[in-house]
């Protein structure tokens, strides 16, 4: 544990205790980034075993989704309003065996005496209901879920399996910034065998081989699938184009590529398939630093 460099103020609890909901709200929000970097690491250096170890058991058990409460008021008096929500969390007032008076709800928002002054919210007496998670979402949990898989699978050597486990994920566009920056870098690792190396993959549905006929150059074939003679050179492990024999399978991709910039994170994104969220069949495939000039 580090010891705090300075002493926390008194007029902090009053604070947190006139809006209570904000307190667990950011409590929520740093737990949750704090497990998504974790599973990333978790993901990203699956051999440092001394590193991930102590990351394992933590994250998965943080709660997925920030916090939403309604707080009750004077205790043993009231009883808090009914949650509107279904999915969210309801902080609930532990209610006495006497008699039962129903109050109109608090307004939450309403500063709370200072302790040693008149009633007000006593945290120790708020309880938690279990968290839901909202279905067809991905989650922390989920989405480094996803990532492992793609990992094992690749590990075993399944590289099209891997792939499309993990780009589906991301495609989603559903992933946090944490959960797609893994997916992004271990889609860049499978893809530098699958897209950018000589080895063939006959089934993927994003390339496949093609068997040279008579007559055929090496820039016409790249012309049919909207590519150029240097990318089936190098993806062909070719240093001359008239190398090309009759009847041999080449490997090939159904181009074009597809660049997306983000400008905020100074990062190009390269596809096949076309862009996401154009309903097409999209795979990622890998992202370049860029440096936006002054003027952009």
């Amino acid at each position: 544990m580090f010891d705090l460099r300075f002493a926390t103020p008194p007029e902090w609890l009053d604070t947190v205790f006139a809006n209570f909901d904000a307190f667990l709200l950011d409590h929520a929000a740093c737990e949750r980034k704090a497990a998504a970097t974790g599973m990333s690491f978790v993901v990203r250096y699956p051999d440092k075993s001394a590193l991930i170890e102590p990351l394992r058991q933590p994250a998965p058990q943080t709660p997925p989704a920030p916090l939403r409460t309604e707080t009750p008021g004077r205790l043993g008096t009231q009883t808090p309003a009914p949650s509107s929500t279904g999915n969210n969390l309801v902080a609930a007032q532990q209610q006495p065996s006497a008699p039962k008076q129903t109050a109109a709800p608090v307004n939450t928002a309403a500063k709370t005496a200072a302790p040693g002054g008149s009633t007000g919210t006593d945290p120790a007496k708020v309880t938690i209901k279990p968290y839901q998670a909202p279905s067809g979402g991905h989650t922390s949990a989920t989405a480094a879920e996803a990532l492992a898989d793609g990992r094992a699978k690749m590990q075993a050597g399944k590289l099209l399996e891997a792939r499309d486990t993990v780009n589906a994920a991301l495609v989603s566009g559903k992933l946090s910034g944490y959960d797609a920056d893994a997916a992004r870098a271990l889609l860049s690792e499978i893809n530098q065998t699958v897209v950018f190396s000589n080895r063939k993959f006959a089934d993927d549905r994003f390339g496949g081989t093609y068997q040279v006929q008579s007559g055929d150059r090496l820039d016409k074939i790249g012309a049919r699938n909207a590519l150029t003679s240097d990318i089936l050179l190098r993806i062909n492990g070719l240093s001359d184009p008239r190398r090309l024999r009759s009847g041999a399978y080449i490997k090939i991709l159904k181009g074009p590529f597809h660049a997306v910039v983000s400008k905020s994170a100074f990062r190009l994104d390269l596809y096949l398939g076309g862009l996401p969220g154009s309903g097409s069949d999209v795979s990622y495939v890998t992202s370049f630093r860029v440096g936006l000039g002054k003027d952009d």
